[in-house]
């Protein structure tokens, strides 16, 4: 069946034609998927900004989140984040930010390496439905399953509540096939049957086999939910975090 599919996104890429298949670029977003709880995916934060609901963000640690580069649009003083809740509006532990890094090499024009890591004022309570994951040291094969959650927009409205949708993998040479001028090196794509994440969700975890595998990025228009959304890859990036982590947490330890 996903092997029909993929067949079809080829062909409808090929009667396109180069540059046409992606050619509304937006945040990605949750399409047909069902609302979960918390405690399914509790790595899942709320990225606030005036403390509305902004973008998803994933726990790697008590001190840190780690989201889209795009996500971050404004001043840090405008930001926080809301772990541990099923609402992105209410509940949970709300903390503002000390401090991001957007990966030096990010383009808004392309959305290539789009991928952050933010700093939390003070640390949260792990516990139950606050949990870091895992990063992903390899890439998941092609068609492997995935899952995606976030608070954004459901294809006509913004839920608040959080949702999720399985997914599987469509792998970098795969996707790069369908348009090779909008998918890049350090981007992977993920596909469901007019299912995906949408705007609100960027900046949140793809989930497989219990890893981060990546950040959601963009895709296409939340109304037609049938090409693949397009994630950072956090294997691609996992010795990027590493050092930006160890590098700010070793000058902490000097200040």
């Amino acid at each position: 069946m996903y092997l029909a599919l993929l067949v079809l996104l080829l062909t409808t890429a090929s009667l396109l034609g180069a540059g046409k298949l992606f050619s509304k670029r937006v945040g990605s977003r949750i399409v047909n998927g069902q609302e979960i709880d918390i405690s399914a995916v509790p790595w899942q934060v709320a990225l606030l900004k005036l403390n509305r609901p902004h973008c998803g963000g994933s726990i790697y640690s008590a001190n840190i989140v780690i989201t889209a580069a795009h996500c971050i649009n404004d001043k840090i003083v405008h930001f926080s984040v809301r772990a541990g809740s099923s609402n992105a509006n209410e509940g949970g532990q709300v903390i503002a930010l000390d401090s991001i890094l957007v990966h030096e090499h990010f383009s808004w024009n392309t959305k290539e390496n789009d991928i952050a890591v933010v700093w939390l004022a003070e640390p949260l309570e792990l516990g139950t439905l606050v949990q870091p994951i895992r990063l992903a040291t390899q890439s998941p094969p092609n068609e492997a399953p995935a899952y995606v959650s976030g608070y954004g927009y459901t294809g006509y409205e913004n839920p608040d509540h959080l949702n999720g949708v399985d997914l599987k993998i469509v792998g970098y040479e795969q996707c790069k096939s369908l348009d090779a001028e909008l998918i890049f090196e350090g981007m992977i794509c993920a596909f469901g049957d007019s299912k995906d994440a949408c705007q609100g969700d960027s900046g949140g975890p793809l989930v497989s086999n219990g890893e981060l595998v990546g950040i959601v990025s963009w895709g296409s228009d939340c109304k037609e939910p049938k090409y693949p959304g397009v994630y950072a890859n956090v294997a691609f990036f996992h010795d990027w975090l590493l050092k930006t982590i160890e590098s700010s947490e070793a000058n902490l330890k000097h200040i």
